[in-house]
């Protein structure tokens, strides 16, 4: 089905859910597609009423094999909803799903990117003030660590074999595109200290709990209450405790890193975030050091080459990259 198939027939059978009476109307206000699933937002109305909704929907490519994102997001979304727990309210609401067509349609969640929010903060043009900031940081991080205990956390060896792939094709583009500083010494290099991590980790269990795993200040939504919401799970799986806390830590670094005098908010920010999470970090650990090290690797990728297949590093790019380049140097400096 297409877009306009897949309202229609929301319209038709999912009335009641939808709690608007009367004769529906729609208007699709934009549409984006990602890597793992196309998303339009959809905007039902009548003359009394409006409700937007969002329709995600998996690529047409490996229609089947994207659609298993759908189904786990799906699935995590019912579950958290139904829980009892603190954060059941903080996830979109489901609408509908079909999974012949691997599709689903959740209400839109009111409240504004939290990375706007952190940047207009760093860029000193906004009435975001500190506190506000923390506050929602705060919010963030107590998010977090109730996900992590409703999705069991519990002792397991994990296979860290699929990431070691996945940091060696991103690796090899950056090779491939001549990016600075990084040529075929540092490709080998950095793939035989992850190895050498890897070793370690291998040798006993970690803490495994259910995983956002694209848990970024983008996909956090703060409303005027400062209460947060989070979003797009299509990522969700299970993985170690520290993924999503590391991959929120990063992100903020990076924010850090596009602005002036910025590293001590971010570094403020994380030690906020890390508070109200309730666990201190060992930065040196081997497997600390791993995601880590996973993480700055597609950070260098970001900030050089364009899925687009065009350079956008001279514009905005060079202190991320370089920043994250400093980090992986640093880090087999000090093997």
């Amino acid at each position: 089905m297409n877009y306009k198939d897949i309202i229609n027939t929301l319209i038709t059978d999912y009335k009641d859910t939808l709690e608007i009476n009367g004769e529906i109307k729609y208007t699709i206000e934009k549409t984006y597609n990602r890597e793992l699933s196309n998303v339009a937002k959809v905007i039902l109305y009548n003359s009394q009423y409006s409700k937007s909704v969002y329709i995600k929907v998996s690529p047409d490519l490996h229609r089947v094999m994207w659609g298993s994102y759908i189904e786990n997001e799906n699935q995590i979304l019912q579950s958290i909803r139904k829980s009892q727990t603190l954060i059941s309210t903080n996830v979109p609401k489901i609408i509908a799903y079909f999974p012949e067509e691997h599709t689903l349609i959740t209400e839109e969640v009111p409240g504004v990117d939290l990375t706007d929010k952190l940047v207009e903060s760093m860029s000193y043009q906004s009435l975001f003030s500190a506190k506000n900031c923390d506050k929602a940081i705060v919010n963030t991080g107590e998010w977090l660590r109730e996900f992590h205990q409703f999705t069991s956390i519990r002792q397991e060896y994990f296979d860290l074999e699929p990431a070691l792939i996945w940091i060696e094709r991103r690796l090899r583009v950056l090779i491939d595109h001549n990016a600075p500083g990084a040529d075929e010494n540092f490709y080998h290099n950095i793939l035989n200290y992850l190895h050498s991590l890897k070793n370690e980790i291998d040798k006993g269990p970690v803490l495994i709990s259910g995983s956002h795993a694209d848990f970024c200040p983008h996909n956090v939504l703060v409303d005027d209450s400062l209460r947060v919401t989070v979003i797009d799970f299509a990522s969700y799986s299970r993985g170690p405790v520290l993924y999503d806390v590391i991959r929120f830590c990063n992100e903020l670094d990076n924010l850090g890193y596009q602005f002036r005098n910025s590293s001590k908010k971010s570094n403020n920010l994380k030690r906020v975030f890390l508070e109200s999470y309730g666990n201190d970090i060992d930065w040196s650990s081997p497997l600390v050091k791993f995601i880590t090290c996973q993480f700055k690797v597609a950070k260098l990728l970001a900030a050089y080459y364009s899925k687009l297949g065009y350079i956008k590093f001279w514009s905005n790019g060079q202190i991320p990259y370089y920043k994250n380049l400093s980090y992986l140097k640093k880090a087999l400096k000090n093997e």
